[in-house]
């Protein structure tokens, strides 16, 4: 279901109260508006976090935790323990916090318009090929970042974005960047946990 202006739902019955406009500035297209709604939101909230990921960003939960694992593999905490228990922990935490999932939402519409022939002056063929005119898509991607883990994050970000690694490679252009941003800032925290767990001393 779209979110546009433009969107329209039409509604065909007999008998009853006749009535020739019912927008939303009407008694019933508000009650309409409401019905819709409330039908929406009903049906997205018992969708999993896998499949809602899976919506948005073109990769589910799982992906998400091995992009985030593969990348530390390649730097790990010297002496760190359970680092994949802790990256999901973390993970979870970011998971549970709604202006997370509107920056997930956020990138998912761009890349539905862009494929879609929406866009002025950006074709399918150069969103798919990752147009240098664009940079909107990093804009997005940098404030989930700096959000979660703050500067760390975002030069993270750069780095994950610049690799493509696994997972990413192949999403779509605003898909792929905000992916990044959430595993930039899941590692960004991992280490800051990892470090601290690290710095603790031990009892005897």
């Amino acid at each position: 279901m779209g979110g546009n202006v433009s969107d329209a739902v039409a509604v065909i019955a007999t008998g009853g109260e006749r009535r020739r406009y019912v927008g939303l500035g009407t008694e019933m297209g508000d009650e309409l508006f409401r019905l819709v709604h409330d039908a929406v939101l009903k049906a997205m909230g018992n969708l999993d976090v896998d499949k809602k990921l899976r919506l948005s960003l073109g990769l589910g939960y799982g992906d998400l935790l091995s992009l985030i694992m593969q990348t530390y593999a390649q730097a790990p905490m010297p002496g760190a323990q359970n680092a994949e228990e802790e990256a999901r922990r973390v993970l979870d935490a970011v998971l549970r916090t709604p202006n997370i999932w509107t920056f997930i939402y956020a990138a998912g519409e761009p890349d539905a318009k862009a494929t879609a022939r929406a866009y002025r002056d950006l074709t399918p063929e150069e969103h798919a090929a990752y147009s240098k005119k664009m940079v909107a898509d990093e804009s997005l991607a940098v404030a989930p970042a700096e959000y979660i883990g703050g500067f760390k994050a975002v030069l993270m970000l750069y780095w994950l974005d610049r690799q493509k690694p696994g997972p990413l490679a192949g999403l779509p252009m605003f898909a792929d960047d905000v992916a990044a941003a959430l595993a930039a800032g899941v590692l960004t925290r991992l280490y800051d946990r990892l470090i601290q767990a690290c710095d603790r001393p031990h009892k005897a």
